[in-house]
């Protein structure tokens, strides 16, 4: 009863129980290159387009249901599992942009001097994921400068043809098979949204992020990384996502338009249960504004402090004395805790957490995580954690503030 998701994944594909049975189940999670690993054997490339999108859906869920039990059974950590479904994610983009720029090959060739990377944002970019993260993507490529066409026997010009493979990888990720959905893949934290192209060459993002990029698209690059495609592209790429976050900005206007974002959100849907823990004041988006602001605020200076993931991005903050240890321990312990209780969540139910309607093993999880009694203490002690949460967004994001709590000037 607190695991519907799991329930569905077992009832499709029953021989997934056997992997609880293994020696090793509860005592290691594979890393990136043991993920690898297991879909180079398992995903080999002789097989045929369709067949790739299959095997890789058959590999996706079964290391998902491998984590999750992992999960539930409290032998996996939420830092842990959201590595491990990230590290799932990235070697699955891997294979499947390997299959799709194969696939189209034969078609349409290559681009001269061609190269294309997969960067990640959000959940997956920070390495945090859940089992109902979506992917939020962002395709970047080059070319030699006098390339104008394809090689194949059907020409495409360059934009055309990353167009194309862009367009074919999103598909490949969420197109329904047979053996189901992998993921649903969002594009809108592209350059100018969904009004701009579906891939960007790389001189055009760094262009759109130094000249027209609004904050809160400069507050997500925190989260950027080259999660797929040619190393030494790639290198190149998170390169210049780095030097754009290291850009000279105005402190008071970042801190204002943060403020100012938040309030429409909150204005927009204004959450009305603790249970919320991402949109509610006090909750996980707050932790994200306080650590992106400071992030893109200070790396000019400090470039070591960037990182994508909040909790490294927090001790960064901390070790360079641009958070104080007091504020620092109170926003760590709050996101470990709302990111305990929201793997647990996506585990056990579709949509909003209604505490009267918990089942009992789902409950029970959730005390376990809160070490609390029963429901209604969890619900008071979120309440109380998110109001100390929300008065560190008040004293950091201020009205006239340029420093951190611990005084350090921006």
């Amino acid at each position: 009863g607190a695991a519907p998701r799991l329930a569905q994944e077992l009832s499709r594909r029953p021989g997934m129980l056997d992997a609880v049975l293994e020696p090793t189940f509860f005592s290691h999670v594979p890393d990136c290159q043991e993920i690898k690993s297991t879909l180079s054997a398992q995903v080999p490339q002789s097989l045929a387009f369709d067949q790739v999108l299959d095997q890789c859906r058959i590999v996706g869920r079964e290391q998902m249901f491998r984590i999750g039990v992992r999960i539930l059974t409290d032998t996996l950590s939420a830092q842990d599992a959201a590595k491990a479904y990230s590290n799932l994610a990235q070697g699955l983009i891997e294979r499947l942009l390997q299959a799709v720029q194969a696939d189209l090959e034969p078609r349409y060739g290559v681009v001269a001097g061609g190269n294309v990377c997969i960067v990640a944002m959000g959940k997956l970019g920070g390495r945090e994921m859940t089992a109902a993260s979506d992917l939020d993507l962002i395709v970047i490529y080059d070319h030699d400068e006098d390339a104008t066409a394809s090689s194949g026997p059907k020409t495409l010009s360059p934009n055309q043809y990353f167009a194309r493979l862009t367009q074919r990888l999103i598909s490949a990720l969420t197109a329904p098979t047979p053996e189901g959905v992998l993921y649903e893949v969002d594009m809108r934290l592209r350059p100018s949204g969904n009004k701009g192209p579906i891939a960007t060459r790389l001189s055009s993002f760094v262009d759109y992020q130094k000249n027209s990029a609004w904050t809160w698209e400069k507050m997500a690059l925190t989260r950027a990384r080259v999660v797929a495609g040619d190393s030494n592209f790639g290198i190149k790429v998170d390169k210049a996502i780095a030097d754009c976050l290291c850009a000279e900005r105005d402190a008071q206007t970042v801190i204002d338009d943060a403020v100012k974002m938040r309030q429409t959100m909150l204005a927009s849907k204004k959450p009305t249960s603790p249970w919320d823990l991402k949109s509610i004041p006090g909750g996980m988006v707050d932790i994200e504004f306080i650590v992106q602001v400071l992030q893109i605020t200070n790396a000019r200076q400090m470039p070591e402090i960037l990182s994508q993931n909040i909790l490294e991005a927090v001790k960064n903050l901390t070790d360079n004395s641009v958070l104080d240890l007091p504020t620092a321990r109170q926003l760590e312990s709050a996101c470990r805790l709302y990111q305990q209780l929201t793997q647990i969540l996506k585990l056990g139910i579709d949509g909003p957490f209604d505490p009267e309607r918990s089942p009992p093993g789902l409950t029970k999880l959730i005390n376990a995580a809160t070490a609390s009694p029963d429901l209604a203490t969890s619900h008071v002690l979120l309440e109380e954690l998110q109001l100390s949460i929300r008065e560190i967004f008040k004293t950091i994001l201020s009205a006239d503030n340029s420093a951190g709590p611990s005084g350090r000037t921006s």
